[in-house]
């Protein structure tokens, strides 16, 4: 009975871990993503439409 409490204090440690892993692999994504567009040499769109269209 004691380790039951235990168990589900250390479940939630590891989903808050788990969560804060893909919330950071989702920030870096969107932070390359973001600075891509950000950089593009050409001013006119970014690199997604340089990709689609030509």
């Amino acid at each position: 009975m004691a380790g039951d409490g235990g168990s589900s204090r250390r479940a939630r440690r590891v989903d808050f871990g788990t969560t804060m892993l893909f919330g950071a692999v989702y920030a870096g994504a969107l932070f390359l993503v973001v600075t891509g567009f950000a950089v593009e040499p050409s001013g006119c769109g970014g690199a997604l439409p340089a990709f689609v269209f030509g």
